[in-house]
């Protein structure tokens, strides 16, 4: 039977990526881009392990794992939270909030792979030790008897307390050397009066050229704009222009970089 694996993450990119990875008939992927519908499909499907965006619009990750751990019939489902690079992370937060673990964006197909499988591991032991509690009576051993012996009359208090140990002397106080002011300071006071900014020399402008007709021509891109316009660009759009316009491309690219990373290049 294949490890059913639910994945919530609003990029095409990890979509894609978690698509091509996960593409074998042991594994058997759901992708939605958004955490309310994370939660609804995971009541819905109950899946082994769920891929979570710990960034995403509306319901974040942290939230989907919350609901997730309220639902009782997902609550023991192990949870991976995938941050970004350059998005701000908090582990003690995950933690709270029932992420088992997480990984960072960009990860390499063999990292997300090991992850996965230790998490179907630890779900099918979570889901066996109800199991065996439920069918295993544990008998207290019995606890012995200890004879008490009275205490003697003369001698009451001294059966309960301690004799008293006479307090140890205080050690001699320590000689404190005066600190020395200091003195030295890498900063230079500056005088306001008399400071001022350097002027910049004056750009001298290209004397005017007469009026010469120029033939009218097509505009066009160079290579140095175009990246800067690509630069400029949100990485939705980028991501946006790349999948539907040359998906078949982008797809033999990332397939190829797989290869790569598994063949150790």
């Amino acid at each position: 039977m294949s490890i059913k694996i639910l994945l919530a993450d609003d990029s095409i990119t990890i979509q894609k990526v978690v698509g091509i990875i996960f593409g074998g008939e042991e594994y058997s992927l759901t992708v939605v881009d958004n955490g309310t519908a994370a939660v609804e499909k995971a009541r819905e499907l109950i899946p082994d392990v769920l891929l979570i965006d710990a960034l995403m619009p509306g319901m974040s990750g942290y939230e989907v794992c919350e609901a997730v751990r309220s639902s009782p019939s997902i609550s023991a489902k192990p949870i991976l939270l995938l941050t970004g690079s350059f998005e701000p992370f908090d582990e003690a937060k995950a933690k709270s909030c029932g992420a088992d673990d997480f990984l960072a964006k960009p990860f390499e197909s063999q990292q997300i792979l090991n992850k996965v499988k230790e998490l179907v591991e630890l779900g099918s032991s979570r889901t066996a030790a109800p199991a065996t509690a439920e069918h295993t009576t544990v008998t207290p051993p019995p606890i012995p008897e200890v004879a008490k012996e009275p205490a003697a009359v003369a001698d009451i208090w001294g059966s309960f307390t301690a004799p008293e140990e006479p307090a140890p002397a205080a050690p001699p106080a320590a000689e404190v050397s005066p600190v020395e002011p200091n003195t030295g300071s890498q900063w230079i006071p500056v005088d306001e009066d008399t400071f001022a900014f350097e002027e910049e020399p004056a750009v001298q402008q290209p004397a005017p050229v007469a009026n010469v007709p120029v033939a009218a021509t097509p505009a066009t891109l160079t290579e140095e704009q175009l990246r800067e316009a690509l630069a400029a660009a949100s990485k939705d759009v980028i991501e946006r222009i790349v999948w539907e316009v040359v998906p078949d491309l982008a797809e033999v690219l990332i397939k190829e970089a797989i290869r790569k990373i598994k063949e150790g290049k």
